[in-house]
């Protein structure tokens, strides 16, 4: 039944991206204009030191026993939502023994996603009505739930969780927004038309923002755009000598300051892993191939954590497309990249998992992931090497 139920998820999840990737931008509206950066060459990082810690399976801890989403560290606990019985819970491990206790009494059904405020004390869902993803605002503080407007096509919460960052999109009518958290409020941004849009708050004054590619069909950058001086820029990300990117799928740091990406060769072939520092407008690659969301980032945005595999290499298939269709079978290694020093540790390899939804804990004593194969919770015991 689980195993249904997760397949039901993926199916609907890679319908409602497909559903939005017919490619268009800017029918006579303002168009993102590229900025006068000079050209940005791929900076490839220097040999990394290689550092080894062979873990056994003990070494992982099964922290769920129902259908999970979103798991999140706060101190020693993990915060998730059991898709299963549609309730919030938390989970800690005691003496090799779960101790899972609730969060709220609200139940909720149809949930795809779920994202958790930068406090953790409020969720952003995203769940399917009548065939339409919609989105919903719940405080664990108050029990309250606020459904957000039905014309939210993307939607992050702000740096500071007063609000939220949005696109709306409806018949000619389609621009970037700030909202209110009851969804009452509405300050329009920026006028723009896109089909299938990501869209993160990298501070209080900065968007970034992006279409999000089809099999074969490149977009043409990644933008950024200030509140404060209403500049919209694109980021120098030039790969193959071009400024199409293929197969793009991105995540920024935590401070804002990094933006960790994926992309591939124009047949969505030679997966690669990336790093782009905003600021000084230069990126290097990652030593292995992987997702963003197989990758998690330090608090202090120092270090990167990710499960990679050896299957991305396999140039049988598209990505990220063929992944998200469960095409490619991942047995996952985890390893540490360093961003001041290039420091490459890995923990363990080849393992039974395929994680993602990666978190990695304040002390960088543990990883908690989902693994794709069963949809649970897992625990990953780590030694911090300080590299």
């Amino acid at each position: 039944m689980k195993k249904k139920t997760i397949i039901i998820i993926t199916v609907i999840l890679i319908a409602s991206t497909i559903g939005g990737w017919i490619y268009f931008l800017n029918k006579g509206k303002e168009k993102p204009i590229a900025s006068n950066s000079p050209t940005i060459s791929l900076s490839i990082a220097p040999s990394p030191t290689i550092t080894e810690e062979t873990k056994g399976e003990d070494e992982f801890i099964k922290l769920s026993n129902n259908l999970s989403l979103s798991p999140i560290i706060s101190s020693e606990n993990i915060l998730f939502f059991d898709k299963q019985e549609g309730l919030f819970k938390n989970v800690v491990n005691v003496l090799n023994t779960n101790q899972e206790t609730k969060l709220s009494e609200t139940i909720f059904t149809n949930i795809l996603k779920i994202d958790w405020s930068n406090n953790q004390d409020k969720v952003l869902l995203t769940f399917e009505d009548n065939g339409k993803i919609r989105y919903s605002l719940f405080d664990l503080t108050q029990d309250l739930t606020y459904l957000l407007p039905s014309y939210i096509t993307a939607i992050d919460f702000s740096s500071d969780d007063k609000s939220f960052v949005i696109y709306h999109q409806e018949e000619n009518n389609n621009y970037l927004a700030t909202l209110s958290l009851d969804g009452t409020k509405e300050t329009k941004l920026l006028e723009i038309n896109f089909s299938n849009i990501e869209i993160f708050s990298l501070d209080k004054d900065n968007l970034i923002f992006y279409q999000k590619p089809a099999p074969l069909m490149p977009i043409e950058g990644v933008f950024t755009y200030n509140l404060k001086t209403k500049n919209l820029t694109t980021l120098p990300i030039y790969l193959y000598d071009t400024t199409k990117i293929y197969g793009l799928e991105a995540m920024p740091s935590k401070n804002g300051d990094y933006l960790l990406f994926s992309a591939t060769d124009y047949q969505n072939k030679n997966l690669e892993l990336y790093v782009f520092e905003i600021a000084e407008n230069k990126f290097f690659k990652m030593p292995f191939a992987s997702f963003v969301d197989k990758c998690t980032f330090t608090n202090d945005s120092k270090n990167i954590y990710c499960a990679y595999s050896n299957s991305f290499s396999n140039n049988d298939f598209s990505y990220p497309f063929d992944y998200y269709l469960g095409l490619i079978s991942s047995q996952d290694s985890f390893a540490k990249v360093n961003l001041e020093t290039g420091g490459f540790t890995i923990f363990t390899e080849n393992t039974p998992f395929d994680a993602n939804n990666l978190q990695v804990s304040e002390n960088e004593d543990f990883l908690v992931f989902i693994n794709k194969y069963d949809g649970l919770i897992y625990k990953l015991k780590l030694v911090n090497q300080g590299a």
